[in-house]
This record gives C-alpha cells, structure tokens and sequence, in this order.
C-alpha cells in the first residue's frame, strides 16, 4: 500500500488497513524532530517531492520488499 499525501497521517488507519489474521506482525516506523540541533533550534519541516517519481520509486520498494 503506497499512499502519498499532504494530510497529517493517521497511524491507528493505516495499521488497520494493513493488519491481517494471515500476518504475524505491523511494523511502523514513527520518526520525531528533535527540538535542538548543534544549538540552533527546529522551527519547522518542510517536505518537498516530485509525486510521480516519488511514487514509482515507493512502488518499486513495495515490489522488492514484496519479493522477499
């Protein structure tokens, strides 16, 4: 499943939507923002893709870890 969006994610709907009887495990990675780096304080993230290539490339990960 591959979804990209601008929305905030919601982590209880994507575990659900992957969740199966048929599977032992779902596995999120969650990464935070640290507050302070090299003393200079985080103010804001700002994330920028080219959605088509982002999503080819997402889609061959998918398929390789699918493979496995």
């Amino acid at each position: 499943m591959i979804t990209l969006t601008r929305e905030p994610i919601d982590l209880t709907a994507v575990t659900d939507s992957v969740r199966s009887d048929a599977s032992g495990a779902v596995v999120l990675f969650l990464g935070t923002v640290r507050e302070w780096t090299d003393g200079r304080r985080t103010l804001a993230l700002d994330y920028d893709a080219h959605a088509p290539m982002a999503q080819a490339k997402l889609e061959q990960l998918e398929a390789e870890a699918r493979e496995k």
